[in-house]
């Protein structure tokens, strides 16, 4: 009797040994692939002989050309909820198009991208100058595991103006889903715009935080807040090699002088003001 038990027992062992040997974990998701096809034109348009005379004591140049120049990462990925994300962000940047939107509709799949930027091109060439330029750049500068982020650069300057233009944002999308990270995914944006503050303030203007006087200095630095105060960038933040970079625009926060003044947060300065959305992007 007790030798049938006890080989009972052993079968019993065997088939669980066997059986734990055969489970098998469960496979980790595949990574989301991403790349990005670059499109780009470069031209120039050959200004009428009478506005080279009347723009030849504003021209930076002698020349009688104006220029165009723009560069874009069309993207390629079989996750069509993060394309589109994409593509809707890159054609939200041709607001100069407002009054040909028909023909912009005709691109909204940005299936002939480059046909998008030969139309972008005509209409700045309207009534340009020569010496004027135009240059843009949509380019892809983070592909990580959980996220990619996109960056706008674009710098306008017209023959006769006092300054150009210029123009930074940029956009990180989850790849699982395509959406953009924002100001939202900020649990306190008050402590959001304290941390942006003072590492723009240290970062940026070089200010000695140690020495810094924010009641009575705080207003040399952002000269526009005025009665309404500063506020948070009106760009969202985006995320580039593991850090958040926020970035106020031209005359958003300050002077022309002072440029775009910006700043990067490690994410340990973030993390514990993150919601647990914003926090799955750099996980």
């Amino acid at each position: 009797m007790k030798k049938t038990t006890l080989l009972i027992a052993a079968l019993c062992l065997v088939f669980a040994a066997c059986h734990e040997t055969k489970t098998e974990k469960p496979e980790a998701p595949k990574p989301i692939e991403f790349s990005v096809n670059t499109i780009s034109v470069t031209d120039s348009l050959q200004c009428a002989e009478e506005q080279v005379e009347e723009a030849k004591e504003y021209l930076w140049e002698e020349t009688d050309r104006a220029y165009y120049h723009y560069e874009m990462d069309v993207p390629v990925t079989d996750n069509q909820v993060l394309k589109d994300s994409i593509k809707a962000y890159l054609l939200s940047g041709f607001y100069n198009l407002s009054d040909d939107l028909e023909q912009v509709k005709a691109f909204k799949e940005l299936d002939d991208a480059k046909g998008l930027l030969e139309l972008d091109e005509a209409s700045f060439y309207n009534g340009q100058w020569p010496s004027s330029e135009s240059n843009t750049y949509d380019k892809m500068v983070d592909n990580a595991n959980n996220y990619v982020t996109y960056i706008q650069q674009m710098q306008v300057y017209n023959c006769g103006a006092a300054h150009g233009e210029f123009y930074l944002s940029g956009a990180t999308f989850k790849k699982d889903s395509g959406k953009i990270f924002t100001w939202d995914m900020f649990t306190d944006k008050d402590m959001a715009l304290q941390l942006i503050k003072y590492a723009t303030l240290e970062q940026y203007f070089e200010v000695n935080l140690d020495e810094f006087n924010e009641e009575e200095e705080l207003y040399e630095y952002f000269d526009l807040c005025g009665s309404w105060g500063l506020g948070l960038p009106s760009a969202n933040p985006w995320i580039q090699e593991g850090k958040l970079v926020a970035m106020y625009q031209q005359y958003e926060v300050c002077n022309y002088s002072y440029g775009t003044p910006s700043c990067e947060l490690n994410y340990d300065a973030i993390k514990d003001f993150l919601t647990d959305e914003g926090k799955a992007y750099f996980e």
